[in-house]
């Protein structure tokens, strides 16, 4: 039979700890959702974003209220996904597989928060800056799925690209002005100045608009050595007896502590700032992050 991964056993209830805390949130979570259905308040700044971009336009164009509900719609369903990784990491954590296989969901649902914190930046001063997000957001999205159609040969590649082609020449120019687009690195365009962040940029939106300080390049440098084929973390984690490989151990559960802790705080915002822009009571969402400040470390 094959060895499963060897690790500390009176530091199991760390672990499984954390597992349930996990079940919690989502149970939470799920109950929020059915509670609230996500529907606005007549306060929130969804409602005042939409009403307000109803009354701009562009040079063919009169707007309305769809960028304001594409971002909204968009921070719920990439919460929800986000939880989804969630639910995979904790069953993880149940099943002690917990020295490789937790790096990719939750490099998965940091870089989800990075996109979702971009997307609904509370911080926008311009209503115009918030539409273009969305515009760029969708530009983004429909290149990526006809860049992947291409490559596997999709029988609806050419209509995948023929929409991206008539989004950027035909329905962007319609809504922004001339002098709102502008060409941007590698044949991408910036509207109003904003363009599509890379990765390491978006992560950075996590810290600066909750104004809490995070070191999200950090983490995601070590779950991509964690997830990439990167030797050392390999190597860092055989277990040797007698000078003989066994397989792979940990001394202690510090590694999988942390990356489960980060997964979890990274949903819990994403909760927080999607029903912030919904204006509904966040408080359920920051007191599951702050518990997790009262469960056992390694």
């Amino acid at each position: 039979m094959r060895p499963g991964p060897q690790l500390p056993p009176d530091q199991a209830f760390v672990l499984d700890s954390l597992a349930d805390h996990i079940d919690k949130i989502l149970d939470r979570f799920y109950d929020f959702g059915v509670r609230s259905n996500w529907t606005e308040t007549d306060d929130s700044p969804l409602v005042y974003e939409r009403r307000w971009l109803s009354r701009h336009y562009g040079p063919d164009v009169y707007w309305d209220g769809s960028a304001a509900n594409y971002a909204a719609s968009s921070g719920v369903l990439f919460t929800a996904v986000s939880g989804q990784h969630l639910e995979g990491l904790r069953l993880l954590l149940r099943a002690r597989e917990v020295i490789f296989a937790p790096a990719p969901p939750a490099r998965s649902i940091l870089e989800i928060a990075g996109h979702v914190f971009w997307l609904l930046d509370p911080r926008l001063q311009s209503l115009r800056d918030r539409a273009a997000r969305t515009f760029l957001a969708r530009l983004q999205d429909g290149t990526r799925r006809k860049t992947a159609a291409l490559a596997v040969n999709h029988p609806q590649s050419p209509i995948f690209g023929g929409e991206v082609s008539d989004f950027r020449r035909r329905t962007i120019p319609s809504y922004f002005y001339a002098s709102e687009i502008a060409p941007g690195p590698r044949g991408t365009i910036k509207l109003r100045g904003q363009s599509y962040p890379g990765l390491e940029e978006a992560l950075g939106y996590i810290g600066e608009a909750s104004e809490v300080p995070w070191n999200t390049s950090g983490m995601y440098a070590y779950l991509s050595n964690s997830s990439h084929p990167t030797l050392h973390v390999i190597t860092d984690s055989l277990d040797v007896v007698g000078g003989k490989i066994t397989g792979f151990g940990l001394e202690d559960v510090t590694l999988p502590y942390r990356i489960a802790r980060m997964a979890i705080m990274c949903f819990v915002r994403c909760w927080q700032i999607t029903a912030a822009y919904h204006g509904l009571d966040q408080r359920e969402a920051v007191e599951l992050g702050e518990e997790v400040d009262t469960l056992p470390e390694p």
